[in-house]
């Protein structure tokens, strides 16, 4: 079939949109409506040509069609009027209403007169009226012409500023605190104005003892994106690159304005209202001079006791969205191993990286071992069900760090696969026997080189095994291997306060196993790592036979690292202590960097280290605490303030922190934020009373003895208890202090 088009007119008379043509409605009558002055009428504006399609013959304009219905009108009140003279009604607020209302009906001997002068009626009106044709049920018609916005802004701004004194007062105070937080920000260097981060403490938004979520949330504003504290905004925040937490045990609040009796203290404490003689100020100048304020926290805690600051500073609530994301993956795996639950609780590359493990390249080809690193080895049929075999590690101190002394592999039956003493490579500078169990004849005994016991463990462990131990990170860096099938009993249980600490296998036998391992007596000194490899083997068995909540408790935690870890860019973080041994809780923090010093002035000079590639430091010293003797090679403060030879050991500590403290903050990069947390209150009568109740329960209930046969004086009473709680709110008050190195 053929495609015709259609015939179109050359000379098509379209309506011409540019110009503005009077359309009127075919109505019964006209009905003038006042206009504003400036404006025209629509007769005078239309032009002397029209378009041939809008006129007839006679060059009039032609009249459209419409059909009208009374129900489309607006609704009117009736009134009566005359035509020639409308009725206004004067503007109401912002509003001009002008009313007209329909003419008188006309007589019937008039009606044709009326007719014959319809077109004189239209010629000779007013240029401020436009004849409008009106429709029987249409009575009254009103027209609404809103005043121009622009009057009605100026008014608003011509409103005059308030002369009461008050208010000038406040303007002014205003105006000098804007200018004087501008200068702030601002630093010359060399005679070039830079910008620096500064800090603004608002007392007046410290509405209540500071809980320590709080502290953790002005970390995470500091180094991520968190929102900004009401009461610690950082002007140019983008500028701050790090930030130490310095927690010194022992730094208590009356030493810097607060009562003695630990009653009616105020949220916070300005330095320039304490007394000069106090032995905080006059002992710690520096340090008194560094901040403006002592914030007063509240540390957790129920039923008497005072929960870690450490566990619970460094404690994140996971979001909901990651929870339900976590849950997720869980139920995933769960139904993907629901035939193979030993699979499950493999350590996934993500999970392996985030607990520091190293990384097998099988599972990331880009990862390249170091030298003397070895992978397991890998098998050409895998089988469908892998071998338990689970490993312990005792390692010795060398000239170069940690080294593998001892290494034990047992079966899934519990049978001794491998039991090694492995002679390090390097000279020992410290057997650990407390924890190793190695002494010196015994390692004198052995042959086993490291090398060789490297070559028997990868023998017996292939890819064929799954492989179960405590801390298993630490044992693969002994052993210098990479596993891509691993399972860590101490992040399948959790430690009862939480996270950053995990577990310890010794409390997980105990509690879960009712066995007790590397017990100390006369006859074993040291750790057993066979004994400590079938302990973990029967925990990872428990847990298959429990299911995956078996030793978890509470609500679902991450570190303050972890978040740091996942900001865009990455933050990093590091955990520094003094202390005379290593703080194995601490130490095993997923995520984090653990360094042990000796002394405090080791300590300083770590900090100074680290803080050169670490974002978040968190440092503990030890010279604050009561009880901790100050090491040899510490100087004792020579000045100690006359006024308080009666607590000399107090003040000789604060002068010693000074000292540190002065030579820490002097020697971090400019734009860094320093936090100081004093830890519990120093309350004598809580910790008598918290011993008295710990011996009770511990010593007699927990033996089986009955309370009859307790001594009288170890009774505890409910009297007691009642006591131990109000000095535990008492202790739970702490100081903290905020400031920024410009």
């Amino acid at each position: 079939m053929k495609f015709t088009p259609s015939i179109v007119p050359k000379n098509l008379a379209l309506a011409d949109v540019t110009k503005k043509v009077h359309m009127t409605f075919d109505l019964d009558e006209e009905t003038p409506i006042t206009q504003k002055k400036n404006k025209k009428s629509k007769s005078e504006k239309r032009p002397a040509t029209e378009d041939r399609s809008l006129t007839n013959e006679d060059g009039q304009i032609k009249k459209k069609k419409t059909r009208h219905h009374a129900a489309h009108d607006p609704p009117v009140t009736k009134q009566s009027g005359s035509l020639e003279s409308p009725k206004t009604i004067k503007p109401v607020e912002s509003m001009d209403i002008v009313e007209t209302t329909k003419e008188s009906e006309p007589s019937a001997e008039n009606k044709d007169s009326k007719k014959d002068k319809k077109k004189k009626n239209v010629k000779e009106s007013s240029p401020t009226t436009t004849p409008v044709k009106k429709g029987k049920a249409l009575d009254t018609m009103v027209h609404v012409i809103k005043k121009p916005a622009h009057k009605l802004f100026i008014a608003k701004n011509n409103v005059k500023a308030s002369t009461d004194p008050e208010d000038v007062k406040e303007r002014v105070r205003k105006n000098r605190e804007k200018k004087r937080l501008a200068k702030l920000a601002r630093k010359t260097v060399d005679g070039v104005v830079t910008k620096v981060p500064s800090l603004i403490i608002r007392p007046q938004e410290v509405k209540v003892k500071m809980p320590l979520k709080s502290i953790r949330q002005f970390i995470l504003y500091c180094l991520t994106e968190a929102s900004t504290p009401s009461w610690a905004p950082i002007v140019n925040k983008g500028l701050v690159k790090n930030l130490v937490l310095v927690f010194a045990q022992g730094l208590d609040i009356t030493y810097f304005g607060a009562e003695k009796n630990r009653q009616n203290v105020p949220n916070t404490i300005s330095f320039t209202d304490i007394k000069d003689d106090s032995i905080g100020k006059s002992s710690m100048p520096f340090f008194s001079s560094t901040f403006s304020h002592m914030i007063v926290s509240k540390l957790s805690g129920e039923k008497g006791k005072i929960e870690s600051p450490i566990s619970e500073l460094l404690k994140c609530d996971v979001s909901l969205t990651e929870k339900n994301k976590m849950l997720q993956e869980k139920w995933d795996r769960s139904i993907e191993h629901k035939d193979n639950m030993k699979e499950y609780y493999v350590m996934t590359l993500n999970q392996l990286k985030a607990a520091d493990y190293p990384i097998p390249p099988s599972l990331d080809p880009t990862v390249k071992l170091a030298e003397g690193w070895k992978e397991t080895r890998a098998v050409k049929v895998p089988s469908k069900e892998k071998k338990l075999i689970a490993v312990d590690c005792e390692m010795v101190l060398t000239t170069s760090g940690s080294a593998l002394a001892r290494v034990t592999l047992i079966d899934e039956g519990g049978i001794v696969l491998l039991d090694e003493i492995v002679k390090p490579d390097e000279p020992v500078v410290d057997y650990l026997t407390q924890y190793s169990g190695i002494t010196p004849d015994i390692m004198e005994s052995t042959t086993c080189s490291f090398t060789r016991a490297q070559k028997h463990i990868r023998k017996i462990v292939d890819h064929d095994v799954l492989l179960i131990g405590h801390s298993l990170d630490n044992d693969l860096k002994a052993m210098k291997l990479v596993h891509p099938y691993c399972a860590d009993t101490s992040l399948l249980f959790d430690h009862y306060r939480g996270p950053p600490y995990r577990p310890g296998l010794k409390m997980l036998a105990r509690t879960f196993l009712k066995r007790g391992i590397q017990e100390q007596n006369e006859n074993t000194i040291g750790h057993d790592s066979a004994e400590d490899a079938r302990a973990t083997l029967d925990l990872f068995k428990l847990k298959l036979e429990r299911g995956p909540g078996f030793g978890v408790y509470g609500k679902k935690t991450e570190l303050i690292f972890d978040r740091l870890r996942k900001f865009d860019p990455p933050k990093t973080g590091a955990i520094l202590e003094s202390a005379d041994a290593a703080n194995r809780l601490l130490g095993s923090t997923v995520g984090s960097e653990y360094v042990r010093c000796d002394t405090d002035q080791e300590l300083v000079e770590k900090i100074t280290e680290k803080v050169q590639t670490q974002n978040f430091i968190l440092s503990m010293f030890r010279c604050m605490k009561t009880g901790d003797d100050i090491k040899d090679d510490e100087e004792i403060p020579s000045v100690i303030p006359q006024t308080f030879s009666d607590s000399h050991d107090v003040a000789s500590r604060l002068t010693r922190f000074d000292a540190l403290f002065k030579e820490l903050y002097e020697s971090l990069p400019p734009s860094t934020v320093v936090v100081v947390m004093g830890g519990p209150g120093d309350v004598p009568r809580y910790k008598q009373l918290l011993a008295k109740s710990r011996r009770y329960h511990e010593t007699y209930l927990g033996n089986g003895v009955k309370k009859n046969d307790v001594p009288e004086q170890d009774v505890w009473t409910p009297t007691d208890q009642k006591i131990m709680l109000g000095e535990c709110a008492k202790a739970k008050l702490s100081s903290t202090f905020v400031t920024i190195k410009q």
